[in-house]
């Protein structure tokens, strides 16, 4: 084990990488070439490490896959002694991945571990002031989680006074009477004439 985690594992790709570029020019599996490309991607992506998951699990399939390739070809001499050398490294290779993967999320294969602190995705808040969450908090016990206090809902303003309707008030008007016209003087009635309101034939 000590052995192993003194490896490195970045080296190790560069390697497998130089041994499938060489080779591509003769009969050789066409696949490793495409993989290592991919893991010296993988190993330098720090955001998620999903690629670095995946490309553990193709180095150990291609592992596989290289056996059976043995069996079913029969390459030149040197091509041979360099893929059987590159078979044999890439025994350490995967552990090594296996080895540094679990050292730096915390998991192994793509579904056997548990999701980390980067994959977690946070959703809004909710309106009672809690969140939720999905990856790397699903082992957390919820079950006595307590809710958080809500803020209590602001009191009702007081009533605005209204004024009573007052109709507006009707001008006052003083009617004053007119003053009296003093009467005329009555005309002097002549001697001998009839008084006034008679007649005579």
């Amino acid at each position: 084990m000590e052995f192993i985690q003194a490896l490195d594992s970045n080296f190790l790709v560069l390697i497998h990488a130089g041994v499938a570029f060489i080779t591509s020019a003769w009969v050789s599996p066409t696949y490793n070439l495409p993989i290592f490309l991919f893991g010296i991607y993988a190993q330098n992506y720090i955001e998620s490490h999903e690629p670095l998951r995946m490309f553990v699990g193709f180095v150990g399939v291609s592992w596989l896959l290289d056996l059976i390739w043995l069996f079913n070809n029969d390459p030149a001499t040197l091509i041979k002694i360099l893929i059987i050398l590159a078979w044999m490294l890439k025994m350490l290779t995967f552990a090594s991945l296996l080895l540094g993967l679990r050292r730096r999320s915390g998991g192994g294969l793509p579904g056997l571990g548990d999701y980390t602190h980067a994959e977690t995705v946070w959703n809004m808040p909710t309106p009672g002031g809690a969140y939720t969450s999905t990856g790397g908090d699903r082992a957390v016990d919820t079950g006595n989680a307590k809710p958080l206090p809500t803020a209590p809902s602001p009191a009702p303003a007081p009533p605005v006074p209204t004024m009573p309707h007052v109709p507006p008030a009707q001008p006052i008007v003083h009617h004053q009477q007119a003053p009296a016209m003093p009467a005329a003087p009555a005309a002097p009635v002549p001697a001998g004439a009839p008084p006034p309101g008679t007649f005579t034939i």
